[in-house]
């Protein structure tokens, strides 16, 4: 790996450790992430933070906030079948925000073993059901 991609990897790692990522809240790590994105290296250093357990659950709360879902998608959902529970959760997040009809399949075919975490994708599952009915009615209204 570059020195440049390994100071990146490096950075975001910093970034992380300095603050604690909460949900709804923009965290810096996502201000650098847009200018990896502008360069070009954000899926290789995206995939070497999604390998660190460490940082496994805030690089994809990273990634639904900065990417594009066309890049990432398949790449987020593949860390579905993850042991971690922050890691399925973070999933589950990212697919919420994502939104549409490729995230509600891969909601809607998961059945996790830990209650909260199926609870927490049935209410989700609810959510982007009725933004999709109402995008459907708003498109055939215009």
């Amino acid at each position: 790996m570059n020195s440049d991609l390994n100071c990146h990897i490096v950075s975001l790692r910093i970034l992380f450790d300095q603050d604690a990522l909460e949900a709804c809240i923009y965290h810096r790590a996502a201000e650098y992430m847009k200018e990896l994105i502008l360069l070009g290296n954000d899926l290789v250093v995206s995939k070497e933070l999604l390998s660190d357990k460490l940082f496994t659950a805030d690089m994809l709360e990273v990634i639904g906030k900065v990417c594009s879902k066309e890049k990432y998608f398949d790449l987020v959902v593949s860390y579905f079948d993850n042991d971690s529970l922050n890691v399925r959760d973070a999933v589950v997040s990212v697919l919420e925000n994502w939104g549409g009809e490729d995230s509600i399949k891969v909601l809607s075919s998961h059945n996790d073993r830990v209650d909260w975490i199926q609870d927490y994708i049935e209410r989700v599952l609810i959510s982007l059901k009725n933004v999709n009915k109402e995008n459907s009615f708003c498109a055939k209204k215009h």
